[in-house]
């Protein structure tokens, strides 16, 4: 991804308006990029950013590059 596709991907919030973003804009999600947008997957990690709608810091990371993450708590996605 680009700089700028990063900075436009921290604003979706839902599985659906990642995979949409990722289409309209020709980015490859792998199967298990996939599998985990969608709700799926076993690869989660635990990070240290904080959530940019509630601030909370209980955040995982999702796919194998670290880019998405998912608030643990309002469930919010960004990257």
């Amino acid at each position: 991804m680009t700089p700028e596709q990063l900075e436009e991907a921290k604003a979706l919030q839902t599985p659906e308006e990642m995979l949409a973003y990722a289409r309209d804009n020709g980015i490859d999600l792998t199967d298990e990029e996939m599998d985990v947008v969608a709700g799926g997957g076993n690869f989660w990690t635990i990070d240290k950013s904080k959530c940019p709608k509630c601030g909370s810091k209980n955040i995982r990371n999702c796919g194998t590059d670290g880019i998405w993450k998912q608030c643990n708590d309002c469930r919010r996605y960004f990257a």
